[in-house]
């Protein structure tokens, strides 16, 4: 049993070292992005088409894509520095505490993300990057 663990742990490494290179290379697409665009804003020739809907999508790419290779490393954050003095008891009661509202949080975001998707769907609205609704 402990070798399956093992190898989907193994797994799991594997997909949130790639997920964490999306994130990566999005943030390095995003800072390029807005350097060209606040250079060519600044030149007074216009500016990157459909930018904001760029930077949105780049922006989700990097949160969602880092988000549980934070969590496998424990890089999250907290407040170690109470928690330790805490007794073993409340520590893990505020441990639980907070992974609970980091579920709801994660849990509102997703169902806001999701949900502003049907409505651009419903709407008709398009937009030269997300392609809605083609």
């Amino acid at each position: 049993m402990q070798a399956v663990l093992n190898k989907i742990l193994k797994v799991l490494e594997y997909i949130n070292l790639r997920a964490l290179w999306v994130s990566m290379a999005s943030l390095f697409i995003l800072m390029i992005m807005t350097s060209v665009n606040a250079i060519i804003r600044k030149a007074g020739i216009g500016g990157i088409a459909d930018s904001l809907d760029l930077t949105q999508l780049l922006m989700i790419l990097i949160i969602f894509c880092a988000l549980a290779f934070q969590e496998s490393k424990r890089g999250h954050i907290r407040v170690d520095m109470f928690v330790v003095m805490m007794p073993k008891l409340i520590a893990k009661l505020v441990n639980g505490l907070f992974n609970l509202l980091s579920t709801g949080i994660l849990g509102f975001f997703s169902y806001s993300y999701f949900s502003d998707i049907a409505k651009t769907r419903s709407s008709g609205a398009a937009s030269q990057v997300y392609r809605i609704p083609e």
